[in-house]
């Protein structure tokens, strides 16, 4: 167990680790509650700096989406922005903090992403204050009688620590195993359930694994869809008259606009990559619906898209570059310049040969 913790070389499983560690041993030792709170306290002031020294760029960027996600739930405070509020709308919220009051290391530091690596602010956003509290009272009902010494506290314990630095929820094995835990809770309790409560328990069951089975066939059909894209006509029309039907699953408008986008079909892609904005709207997005709407001549749109890049991810040059070879397709000689002068002089996050392409002008 230890090797494998140690070559995780994940600070948030050490620390969970160490902290049901903690929550198991405090249980048996026979000193006040108060004494407990210090000694956890004190142990976590003396880990915190070397924990967060052993990968600070990490930490930092960590600091960044905390923040990022605070100007989110200052929107909509208490009931939150939604189921996914966090992959749709924290690379537009970091744009508009990145333009208004972001330092030039925060610039640096922003990158693509679609998670909170809190659990705890992803909740927030998601369904504000009145969902936390919900959710943290459910948890405390659900532990609040279970008798002195027992391990499964412990392994909340470890879990909770763990999914206040990353996104377990968003795993489904990990959100399975969360479920699991819950449901030992309190396992003492003798409860003989009736047969009409059983029968209808059966019968949920059996109907959620007809639905899974029925939504895994359509998603199967569609994937093979994807594949066969190039070479089969049906597939294409398929893809086109079916869209609705897959419009909200990420993954596979994901593939559905790079099938369209890597064979050149733009005006089709458009759309497809409009809807990916709404689920998704990463840099890469951004990227290729600007090149799109470049290539069916509609300048002004290729250009916010290729600006809205360039707000989200400052130390990216591909927004600049796009921006660059935009106004040459529009003939604007004097802001190409411009462009091509900015190319050379900013500061990107990671320098390579074909950052140095770019600066070049090269296409």
């Amino acid at each position: 167990m230890l090797p494998v913790l140690v070559a995780s070389d994940s600070r948030a499983a050490w620390l969970a680790t160490g902290v049901g560690v903690s929550v198991f041993l405090l249980q048996r030792w026979k000193i006040h509650l108060a004494w407990k709170i210090v000694s956890v306290g004190m142990v976590l002031l003396l880990v915190a700096l070397p924990l967060y020294r052993y990968k600070q760029a990490s930490a930092d960027a960590r600091l960044l989406i905390g923040k990022v996600c605070l100007e989110m739930v200052k929107r909509e405070p208490w009931w939150g922005e939604g189921a996914q509020a966090v992959k749709r709308n924290y690379m537009p919220t970091l744009a508009d903090y990145l333009s208004e009051q972001g330092t030039p290391e925060e610039k640096m530091q922003a990158d693509n992403n679609i998670y909170a690596f809190n659990e705890g602010l992803t909740v927030l956003c998601a369904y504000g204050i009145v969902g936390l509290v919900l959710l943290g009272t459910a948890l405390f009902l659900l532990v609040r009688d279970e008798p002195r010494g027992s391990p499964s506290v412990g392994v909340l314990a470890v879990y909770g620590t763990f999914a206040l630095f990353a996104y377990p929820f968003s795993m489904w094995s990990l959100l399975s195993y969360f479920v699991m835990l819950l449901s030992s809770q309190n396992s003492g309790r003798k409860w003989r359930p009736r047969r009409t409560a059983k029968t209808v328990g059966v019968a949920g069951v059996f109907l959620i694994l007809i639905g899974y089975g029925i939504y895994a066939g359509k998603m199967q059909r569609i994937n093979q869809a994807l594949n066969e894209y190039c070479w089969e006509q049906k597939e294409r029309v398929y893809l086109n008259t079916h869209f609705h039907s897959f419009a909200n699953e990420t993954p596979l408008v994901a593939g559905y606009a790079k099938v369209l986008f890597m064979n050149k079909q733009s005006q089709e892609a458009i759309p497809v990559l409009e809807q990916l904005v709404r689920l998704r709207p990463t840099l890469e997005v951004y990227m290729d619906l600007g090149v799109c709407h470049r290539e069916v001549g509609a300048y002004e749109e290729a250009r916010h898209c290729f600006e809205t890049g360039s707000r989200m991810l400052p130390a990216f040059i591909t927004p600049r570059y796009q921006l660059f070879r935009l106004y040459r397709c529009m003939g604007d000689e004097e802001a190409a310049s411009k462009e091509a002068e900015n190319l050379r002089t900013m500061p990107v996050k990671v320098e390579n040969e074909k950052v140095r392409r770019m600066r070049g002008g090269d296409r």
